[in-house]
């Protein structure tokens, strides 16, 4: 004998199936694991906010500006940025050793570069 029951709200709503460029369910797993949500929960809100924001709909263009591959292309950075993060750290240590060698010129931006790259790993780590 089975039970009558009420149908779940999920079980009951539309379904569609979408197949994802590669590298895309990545981000929504790690977009939804940072929201504290479900991968459906993600696309379900970040589909929700693109229609209310009321931007006009242009088939065949890119509304994120090439968003979307850059953010793949800093995905792909991540991993060695948190390989060069000891190295950067060595650099900064050694660089009064360095600066007081006279026969060693550092580069003039050396400090401008150095606080881009750490302020770039941090936000990574984010």
């Amino acid at each position: 004998m089975t039970k009558d029951r009420t149908a779940y709200p999920s079980e009951t709503a539309d379904k569609y199936v979408v197949r994802f460029p590669d590298g895309m369910r990545d981000m929504i797993a790690a977009a939804a694991k940072r929201n504290q949500r479900t991968m459906n929960a993600e696309i379900v809100s970040r589909l929700a906010a693109s229609f209310a924001s009321g931007a006009p709909e242009q088939p065949g263009q890119d509304t994120t500006g090439g968003l979307y591959a850059r953010v793949l292309a800093l995905e792909k950075l991540a991993p060695l940025l948190e390989k060069m993060a000891p190295t950067l750290a060595a650099l900064e240590r050694m660089k009064p050793a360095l600066e007081a060698a006279e026969r060693f010129k550092l580069p003039p931006d050396l400090d401008q570069k150095l606080q881009a790259m750490q302020a770039f790993n941090a936000k990574l780590k984010r």
